[in-house]
């Protein structure tokens, strides 16, 4: 009797371990995927049994890759978490010290410049304000995504435990919908599982952390605020004085034609020369003042469309948002 029994007992294991295997293997290689891919010829089979084949490899190939972006994604969270502290108090940092410290007027500080100088300067504070604004429009979207992540997540993570079972299930049977699975079907449905399971793993960090993902992004919208509104005025101040300079110039030029007309006398060539000098100079002081008006609403346009387009991209996202959850 022992002896029958230890028989059935080592049965029964060897059952149970089969069963496991069925279960929950080990998913395949993206490498050897792909080289069955490249092979496919080689295998000789119809035509729709080679698409067929086909798309279950490529399918295979896509879902291994989001299991590998998953567990990269899982990696990057971990280390934001790890330095979340840290950052948030750095930032309500920088953002204080900006409050406290109030600007000294472009007029002042970029004075001495000339207007190519200015206008270069210009157009390399306009570059760095679309980045700032890139920057606070991805700090708004993380913001609304961890306002809206636990319920999302929960979501998420329940839809993917139970399509696993079901996975489970299927390799336990060996069929789906009653067809008898292949090995690359085994492949297919082991390489979901396995992306799922990364997937699972990565919301459950962003849960845990979510309260530190909140404060760190709301403290990196903050202080992007503060920096694209100070940008935005520094932008108009550096067009104002531009303006200003144009202007001088133009004035200037204006009244030396005006002292030159003045010291022609009575010759009437070199009057008549400083008379069209004088009005072409009056033009000039004209078309510098339409040049001024006309760069200034174009700022101002601009700014208004940045800010219309920042706006957009909020709405997009919490609907993006609101449609996921």
């Amino acid at each position: 009797m022992p002896t029958l029994r230890t028989f059935f007992a080592t049965v029964l294991l060897g059952l149970s371990l089969s069963v496991g295997m069925l279960q929950a293997a080990e998913p395949p290689s993206a490498e050897a995927v792909q080289q069955s891919l490249d092979k496919i010829a080689d295998r000789k089979l119809p035509e729709a049994d080679q698409k067929a084949l086909q798309t279950v490899l490529q399918q295979t190939l896509s879902l291994l890759a989001n299991k590998a972006d998953y567990e990269q994604r899982l990696n990057d969270v971990k280390e934001l978490l790890a330095n979340a502290p840290r950052q948030t108090t750095e930032n309500q940092r920088e953002l204080a010290r900006l409050k406290a410290t109030k600007p000294l007027p472009v007029a002042q500080r970029y004075s001495g410049l000339s207007v190519p100088q200015l206008e270069q300067m210009l157009a390399d504070r306009t570059t760095q304000q679309g980045e700032l604004q890139k920057a606070l429009a991805s700090a708004n979207s993380q913001s609304i995504a961890a306002q809206t992540r636990p319920e999302r997540a929960q979501a998420e993570i329940s839809n993917s435990q139970t399509r696993i079972q079901e996975i489970s299930n299927i390799l336990k049977l060996g069929r789906d919908n009653g067809k008898l699975l292949n090995a690359d079907q085994r492949n297919q449905l082991n390489a979901e599982s396995a992306s799922l399971t990364a997937l699972i793993a990565l919301r459950r960090q962003e849960l845990a952390g979510n309260s530190q993902l909140q404060d760190l992004s709301g403290s990196q919208h903050d202080l992007l605020l503060e920096k694209t509104t100070r940008q935005d005025q520094e932008i108009q101040e550096l067009q104002t004085l531009i303006n200003q300079k144009r202007l001088a110039y133009s004035q200037q030029t204006v009244t030396e034609q005006s002292i030159e007309a003045q010291k022609s006398g009575s010759s009437s060539l070199l009057a008549t020369e400083s008379a069209i000098n004088l009005k072409l100079s009056d033009y000039l002081l004209r078309s510098t003042d339409r040049l001024n008006e006309v760069t200034q609403q174009n700022l101002e346009t601009k700014q208004l469309l940045d800010s219309v387009t920042q706006s957009d991209q909020a709405l997009d996202e919490q609907i993006s948002v609101l449609k996921g959850s």
